[in-house]
């Protein structure tokens, strides 16, 4: 996150979540420095072992940072997420950058949505008519299949007969009908 997002938020909103994973660091640091300061005091030993604690205590305290600065870490992640403010969110002060709207802007914003109104009541009417149009189409369905059903019937009855037969017995008969006028 750059600086001037960080000074924004704290200028105008208070803090950052820079300054709260910050200040988060500082009181896990001050909470482990006094517990240790705590088990140094109640330790009965002698006074070079106190000595002794007070100097290692620095190390101690670095240690057990390092194993807890992987969840530090997760939590400054956190704060990012769930801290920050948004670059969209807009103050008094930046009230400049939003477009204004005239009446004019306005009227054809109106127009424009109730054209788009009527065009999916068009719509909708049209969805209607071709359902409706569909389910008279499936209703023919039977009387087509039947009509298939009788062609293919009659194509299979004229496989079986004699197509030459048949020609000979018109031609004869044709002529048997010249030969009489």
């Amino acid at each position: 996150m750059d600086m001037e997002h960080q000074e924004r938020e704290i200028e105008h909103f208070g803090f950052s979540s820079e300054l709260a994973s910050l200040e988060r660091n500082y009181y896990v640091k001050k909470n482990i420095n006094t517990a240790l300061d705590g088990v140094i005091k109640k330790a009965e030993c002698s006074e070079e072992t106190n000595q002794y604690l007070l100097k290692i205590k620095d190390e101690v305290l670095k240690k057990i940072w390092l194993s807890i600065e992987g969840h530090m870490k997760a939590a400054e992640e956190m704060d990012k997420k769930y801290f920050s403010v948004p670059d969209h969110v807009l103050l008094p002060a930046y009230f400049d950058h939003v477009k204004t709207y005239s009446q004019a802007d306005e009227k054809n914003i109106d127009d424009e949505i109730a054209s788009h109104k009527k065009r999916f009541l068009e719509n909708s009417i049209m969805i209607t008519l071709l359902k409706m149009e569909n389910s008279q189409h499936k209703k023919f369905i039977p009387f087509l299949d039947e009509e298939l059903n009788i062609q293919n019937a009659l194509k299979e009855s004229f496989k079986n007969l004699n197509m030459n037969a048949l020609n000979d017995l018109v031609d004869k008969t044709l002529a048997f009908g010249q030969m009489r006028k």
